[in-house]
């Protein structure tokens, strides 16, 4: 079995997992402007939000809202496109196990730490421009395990990087035939 297909069929469990006892307990997101982010994407729902029904969302497009805690989306096991350009965003640990994601946009946040993205196998157009990066080595890692396949788009403009990062990360990235702006 691939390790493509593989991934797939744990997050289908993972997903599927959330029809349990789980499924109906209320869900709370940290940020008030990010759960009315994830309600408008859902149609505006009143009262509690389970972590079923923020599974079923598919797109969260949430530009320009002053989101800055992110807890509370790691219960959107469903999203495929995210994006949080231009709120001040800094930790993406609760972006950790959004294996679905294929389009995810940080443009303009204050993002530092790429660790929590290691595992997002299948994003393919990522943005993390105007952000507080030196060290891309995440990105490095989520390649060597198999994410952010040939074609893939990363946009890192005007961010710090470190000379790590500009002589050797991203020379190896495009080596893999990941394209990469900077």
């Amino acid at each position: 079995m691939t390790g493509r297909l593989w991934a797939a069929l744990v997050i289908s469990l993972l997903v599927l997992g959330c029809a349990g006892k789980d499924a109906k307990k209320p869900v709370t997101f940290a940020d008030p402007k990010l759960e009315a982010e994830a309600r408008s994407a859902l149609g505006n729902p009143d009262g509690p939000l389970t972590a079923a029904r923020l599974a079923s969302v598919k797109q969260l497009l949430a530009v320009r809202k002053g989101i800055v805690n992110l807890a509370g989306i790691e219960s959107m096991k469903g999203l495929r496109r995210l994006d949080l350009s231009q709120n001040q965003v800094s930790d993406l640990a609760p972006l950790a196990g959004l294996a679905n994601l294929s389009d995810l946009n940080l443009a303009f946040n204050q993002i530092s730490d790429l660790k929590p993205l290691t595992d997002l196998y299948n994003v393919v157009n990522l943005d993390l421009q105007g952000n507080k990066i030196v060290d891309i080595a995440p990105l490095v890692r989520l390649r060597d395990l198999g994410g952010l396949v040939p074609t893939s788009h990363v946009l890192l403009h005007n961010n710090p990087l470190g000379k790590k990062a500009k002589d050797v990360d991203i020379p190896f990235l495009k080596s893999e035939y990941v394209n990469v702006n900077y």
